[in-house]
């Protein structure tokens, strides 16, 4: 039953299965985790225990500009991730003619880049005398799995109009889990695009005070409908009250 959630495109193995359906039904917080990643690579980064190349890269994984917010910051992410795509790295040498450094390309790719670091000789020995490569080994493993399953997720475009991202939030932010589904319209003839004008966004959220969210937006025409769904009727008496302030 599993392998008919997973996009028609992609080969029904157990480990693609697994990697997409991590993606729902795991509780890890994606902030959290690269922020714990983060705090190891800057203790690792002080004591010269990494190359400043691979570090450099390393700050690829995390937001540039944490402190956006709105609008600036999705659109900060989702250049980040569709720019750091394996997909994307080959787009981009085919179409500048590059092809022939396409495998250095590849290096700078984000699991490539987590593989680079639990190879790092280095590094491993001074997480080591920190007794903390296991929790550094399991902590990559875990961000490279999620990564590979929102990329394969992400196949579903080859069928619909469609972009998956998660927002990795930092802990403090009252949302521990966000991630938002963009789906574009569907056209005759096979053509699918995303419009401003009829489109839908989907954000399954876990909050800290108001657990489980999922909220759909929904444009037709230009005019905007939103739904709101809980599975607390506490909390959605809550939503009921704000609906006015919710509105605006």
């Amino acid at each position: 039953y599993a392998a008919r959630l997973v996009p028609e495109s992609l080969p029904r193995t157990s480990q693609a299965m697994r990697q997409v359906l991590s993606l729902f039904l795991r509780e890890d917080s994606l902030g959290e985790e690269l922020g714990q990643l983060a705090a190891l690579l800057s203790g690792a980064e002080k004591a010269g225990a990494i190359p400043q190349e691979l570090s450099q890269m390393a700050r690829t994984l995390f937001p540039e500009e944490p402190e956006l917010s709105g609008e600036r910051l999705v659109a900060s992410l989702v250049s980040a991730s569709k720019d750091r795509l394996m997909e994307a790295i080959i787009g981009r040498a085919i179409d500048h003619g590059e092809t022939e450094n396409l495998l250095a390309q590849f290096t700078q790719e984000l699991r490539a880049v987590l593989a680079s670091l639990r190879q790092e000789e280095r590094l491993v020995s001074w997480l080591k005398s920190k007794g903390q490569w296991r929790t550094f080994e399991q902590l990559t493993g875990r961000i490279a799995e999620r990564l590979a399953g929102a990329r394969l997720q992400n196949l579903q475009a080859l069928d619909h109009a469609y972009f998956y991202l998660e927002l990795p939030l930092p802990p403090d932010s009252g949302i521990k889990r966000a991630q938002i589904h963009f789906f574009g319209e569907e056209r005759p003839g096979g053509k699918n695009r995303f419009s401003k004008e009829n489109a839908s966004v989907v954000l399954d959220l876990e909050t800290t005070r108001l657990g489980p969210l999922w909220v759909t937006l929904r444009m037709t025409g230009g005019q905007c409908g939103c739904v709101f769904r809980t599975p607390d009727s506490a909390v959605a008496r809550v939503i009921e009250e704000s609906m006015d302030e919710l509105r605006n």
